[in-house]
């Protein structure tokens, strides 16, 4: 689940920052990826949820928190760029998902709550363009 490697030179930060970047300028020919993408996003959003609790040293814990603030920050792209009749679709889940985040996260983590707003933020756009 975590590389070994994805804290040198921010490898995993940097992933994701592409990751958000391919999302965010994909045109509309590829908009089946960014569905897809949704979806995985979310699946591992719950495989992070099933080992949270596991997790007992403070660098395995902080890890954790870069992974989920880097979740929903790609979950903000995605909305952003998710058509305003398929948001309905996605948008519970994806409210679970930052729900649960943000409850386990209480005050631990300032960045990961920061990342989890902006991404409830845009699941209320997407449910008030609909």
């Amino acid at each position: 689940m975590f590389r070994n490697d994805g804290t040198i030179s921010k490898l995993r930060i940097s992933a994701y920052e592409a990751l958000m970047d391919l999302i965010r300028n994909s045109p509309a020919d590829c908009y089946t990826i960014v569905q897809k993408t949704t979806m995985l996003v979310l699946q591992k959003m719950e495989s992070l949820f099933a080992v949270e609790d596991s997790l007992v040293t403070p660098a395995d814990r902080s890890q954790l928190r870069d992974m989920q603030s880097s979740l929903c920050a790609t979950l903000e792209s995605v909305l952003r760029k998710i058509h305003p009749e398929d948001a309905p679709n996605v948008s519970d889940a994806i409210m679970n998902g930052l729900l649960r985040i943000m409850l386990g996260v209480g005050l631990d983590s300032s960045a990961v709550m920061e990342e989890a707003l902006l991404a409830v933020s845009s699941v209320i756009d997407c449910k008030l363009i609909v």
